[in-house]
């Protein structure tokens, strides 16, 4: 039973198996994240690296997608400095022109031009000290790791020195990503999330394959390191990561006589196979693995979020068209006046948070996927609110008085 049903079995002991003897195989965003650490953190890694020598081996689509993508992750690092910049600037301009928008407090301000003079110098004086420590930031990085000399894809070319698996010709490209084509379609594992790809949608899977071509030939146990933890690779219950997919385990076992496979984050790997070697002090390259691993979980989470967004929003249109049916009386109208705009501005100030995350992204294909859609939402929060405003007027008006309407209608910026 223990050897029908393997990979259903707790895997500790297998993982000491792996963690003792096999081959360490990196995933294209463990490599990539070598450009995004600090120097420290690298120098760690590379460590790490150094002592693991013997045992590494690099899938050629990993190497294919790596010199593929080390370009925009290069830039990135590079342009940090000149998208903080950005942000600051925005937020400090945020704040000036909110001494010129239509609130009774900012309407007392206006009179008091000697206090609102001082604020605005003082708001400046902060955005230029902002400004002058982000000029102050010394990056090791420039662009001249693209032109003249990156250090490293120099080190890896030597930590990986005759460890680079076979060029795929076009034409076993071709085959494997039919092959990929029809497992996505039963939802086999791996890769079949990124079905929804314009580009490179069969990497996870051509690199599946490599991995099992190797440790087949070469009688090799398996040590996957990658931080791609979506349900195609890992198994998942609730927010709980399992481990490898039980469909990769019995295609592995079933490929390799049964060989021993483990998959582990980049932290995980740092942690577990820099204890193994005897790698002091590596608690800072941790916490930083923890903190870069983590944005693409906020990519997922704007995603997500942005979707609810739009549902709430939806909702939020029915229920203005159902306050203009004629359904509620006045005080009805009022009440819900008051929950619905409380909803929308806390919409508002979600949307304006979402709006700094993706300015300070400097991944453009993440910026352009969002921005577009946040823009709408945005326009239509502000056209509810504003259609809010002109029915609470029609809603007081037998309440006040001309002259309290006009002031609501310059306080709260509402037209005639």
């Amino acid at each position: 039973m223990n050897k029908t049903f393997r990979e259903y079995y707790p895997f500790s002991d297998e993982a000491k198996t792996v963690l003792d003897d096999s081959v360490i195989i990196l995933d294209t965003n463990v490599l990539l994240n070598l450009y995004r650490y600090n120097s420290k953190s690298r120098e760690k890694m590379f460590e790490i690296l150094t002592a693991a020598n013997d045992r590494l081996y690099m899938p050629y689509w990993v190497a294919n997608e790596f010199m593929q993508e080390k370009r925009k992750v290069i830039l990135e690092k590079v342009d940090f400095s000149k998208a903080l910049s950005e942000l600051v600037d925005k937020k400090c301009n945020e704040l000036k022109n909110g001494f010129t928008s239509k609130s009774s407090i900012i309407t007392y301000l206006k009179n008091e031009k000697k206090l609102k003079q001082q604020l605005e110098d003082k708001i400046l004086e902060m955005n230029q000290a902002l400004n002058e420590i982000i000029n102050g930031y010394e990056s090791d990085f420039s662009k001249d790791f693209l032109t003249k000399k990156d250090p490293v894809l120099d080190r890896l070319t030597i930590l990986f020195s005759g460890k680079i698996g076979p060029t795929l010709t076009k034409e076993s490209i071709k085959e494997l990503s039919s092959e990929a084509a029809d497992r996505y379609e039963d939802e086999i594992p791996p890769g079949y999330k990124d079905a929804g790809k314009t580009t490179n949608k069969y990497g996870d899977f051509i690199i599946w394959h490599e991995i099992l071509e190797y440790c087949k030939s070469n009688n090799k146990n398996l040590l996957f390191v990658s931080d791609d933890q979506k349900e195609d690779w890992c198994e998942k219950e609730g927010k709980n990561t399992l481990g490898p997919r039980y469909e990769l385990k019995r295609e592995f076992y079933d490929a390799t006589n049964n060989c021993s496979m483990h998959f582990l984050s980049s932290k995980l790997f740092v942690q577990r196979v820099g204890m193994h070697y005897g790698i002091e002090d590596i608690d800072g390259l941790s916490d930083e693995i923890e903190i870069i691993t983590s944005i693409p979980a906020e990519k997922d989470v704007v995603s997500i979020d942005l979707d609810k967004m739009a549902e709430d929003i939806a909702e939020a249109e029915k229920t203005f068209t159902k306050m203009n049916t004629g359904m509620y009386d006045k005080l009805d109208l009022e009440v819900l006046y008051d929950i619905e705009l409380e909803r929308l501005t806390a919409m508002k100030e979600k949307a304006d948070i979402y709006s700094d995350f993706l300015m300070i992204s400097v991944d453009p294909e993440f910026q352009s996927l969002y921005f577009a859609t946040l823009d709408n939402l945005e326009s239509r929060i502000d056209l509810l609110i504003l259609k809010h405003k002109r029915l609470y007027l029609d809603i007081i008006a037998e309440k006040y008085d001309e002259s309290n309407i006009s002031n609501y209608r310059v306080s709260e910026g509402v037209s005639s």
